[in-house]
């Protein structure tokens, strides 16, 4: 842990508040929801900032209260940052002087949907907006020197009430997804070199009562394959391989919005388990829990959707998940813009492989890098099979849970286009 934030305050490792972050993100919005958090989803998202090994950098937004398009809304009115130096205040972190709210975009932006993508360079970020009621993409792109301003018209209108919704890249950057104000999903190419969109199509999600179908949040799958999309009670999974992407949707479960078991679905993320995690509208923190999709690359019917399958601690209400973008991600070998490490010579080296901790009891990380996916899978003493998981190049880690697996050795292997490139002893202990 070296800091967090809920778009209000910033604390550090400690719990306390990190040094010069008081009024960090001013605003309406703020002052509204005070220590709370902020009521935008998306609202924040940190980077390690290119090329400055202890350095960190926050985008927020908050929002002010004004009358436009015939109707009162509350919109931000630009995006911002601030940057971190984690070596200050004895190593807790602070943010430096003269760097805290700076402008990025002066324009009124939508409600959160603050998401970013790694460049093609593997260093540099792309920090992702929308104009509010318009069809203007704005993209922020963060070097080690500047930050830059780009925007984009393609896609839809996003006009007024657009409080609820998310956008998330693909985990390897290809594709990009916003939910609209209308129970529609743009999605769209993204370039990674050039930060452009394009090849723009409009999903949709089946009519149901407003209450029960307003698109809340989505995510995508670890192989970036399937986009899941929720409402307040139900999952629905799209098949972005598909010649019909419209045509490929599947129901993946549902809960009763009305039954006391259940909170509705709000916020996803995707974890290095290559689960996706989803966050309840529970305010009163008596059931906090989070709803996981077990098997996210698996067609919808065997995707293995569990409400309440995870559970918190019971310290409070269970609004949100934390914005992580794919900090994995990589250069793009070969795109034309990788040039940053066209001397690198790990092309040439050996997989990469780490596994820890072994022995182990629960969950085994391992830790790679690879540039092609591959897939980790442990043998019993026998040859059987006993456990697989996905390497996909664009990550950095998976964790797969062993504790189900008697005690034992296992051996553990890495297998690449059909050949055995790695394997150790995994001792595994319950």
């Amino acid at each position: 842990l070296l800091f967090y934030t809920n778009g209000i305050y910033i604390e550090n490792r400690i719990h306390d508040s990190l040094l010069n972050t008081q009024d960090f993100n001013p605003g309406f919005v703020t002052d509204l929801y005070n220590s709370e958090g902020s009521g935008i989803p998306q609202a924040v998202i940190v980077l390690p900032y290119p090329g400055k090994k202890n350095e960190y950098i926050v985008f927020h937004v908050s929002g002010e209260y004004f009358l436009a398009y015939g109707q009162y809304q509350v919109q931000p009115l630009h995006l911002n940052y601030s940057v971190i130096d984690i070596n200050l205040d004895g190593g807790l972190g602070g943010i430096i002087e003269g760097k805290k709210n700076l402008p990025a975009i002066s324009d009124t932006v939508s409600q959160g949907r603050l998401i970013a993508c790694k460049h093609a360079n593997g260093r540099d970020w792309w920090v992702v907006t929308h104009k509010f009621h318009s069809d203007k993409y704005y993209k922020v792109l963060v070097s080690p020197d500047t930050v830059q301003q780009f925007e984009q018209s393609i896609g839809n209108v996003f006009t007024t009430n657009d409080i609820f919704g998310m956008a998330v890249f693909s985990p390897d950057g290809s594709h990009y997804a916003q939910l609209n104000n209308n129970d529609t999903i743009d999605l769209l190419q993204f370039d990674r070199c050039t930060g452009e969109f394009s090849n723009q199509i409009t999903l949709a999600v089946p009519d149901t009562p407003v209450k029960l179908s307003a698109t809340l949040s989505c995510s995508f799958s670890p192989s970036s394959r399937y986009l899941y999309v929720s409402s307040y009670r139900r999952i629905w999974q799209f098949d972005t391989w598909s010649s019909d992407i419209n045509g490929s949707i599947m129901l993946v479960d549902s809960i009763d919005y009305y039954s006391y078991l259940y909170d509705p679905l709000f916020l996803h993320q995707l974890a290095p388990d290559g689960k996706i995690y989803i966050s309840t509208f529970d305010t009163d923190g008596l059931d906090p829990n989070l709803h996981v999709i077990n098997n996210p690359d698996s067609i919808a019917a065997l995707a293995d959707f569990v409400p309440y399958g995870f559970s918190l601690p019971p310290i409070g209400g269970n609004f949100s998940v934390p914005n992580f973008p794919n900090y994995d991600l990589g250069p793009l070998q070969g795109s034309g813009c990788d040039t940053l490490y066209l001397t690198n010579n790990d092309l040439q080296l050996p997989v990469d492989i780490t596994i820890a901790p072994n022995p182990v009891a629960d969950w085994l990380n391992i830790i790679y890098k690879l540039h092609d996916d591959a897939e980790f899978e442990l043998r019993d003493l026998y040859g059987k099979k006993v456990a697989s998981i996905s390497l996909f190049h664009y990550f950095k880690n998976r964790m797969i849970d062993v504790s189900a697996l008697p005690a034992g050795v296992y051996l553990a292997s890495v297998i690449q286009k059909g050949k055995r490139v790695w394997g150790e002893k995994v001792i595994v202990m319950n």
